[in-house]
């Protein structure tokens, strides 16, 4: 399970609460669509020499990707609110 770097691990994270595992899902997507595919949406993280048109297809696929990760913290978002109180899962 992954644990949270800022309190390390400790409560947000527990892996043994419902709660626990839906922020870790939460912080999962976020460091997706923050990180990894956000950098690869700017063109200068690319090499100069590729063709511009291929990089606009790919861009567009990265899109599609980060909107899906959006849904995918919404989906999470909602188990939060439903599921998300500290009860031993």
């Amino acid at each position: 399970m992954v644990e949270s770097q800022k309190d390390g691990g400790a409560g947000r994270h527990d892996p043994r609460t419902l709660a626990g595992m839906l922020a870790a899902a939460v912080d999962m997507e976020e460091q997706i669509g923050g990180g990894v595919y956000a950098d690869y949406l700017k063109r200068e993280n690319w090499p100069a020499e590729m063709e511009e048109d291929i990089f606009e297809t790919i861009q567009g696929l990265l899109t599609t990707l980060l909107d899906e990760t959006k849904k995918h913290k919404q989906i999470i978002a909602i188990l939060v609110k439903e599921y998300g109180h500290d009860q031993k899962s």
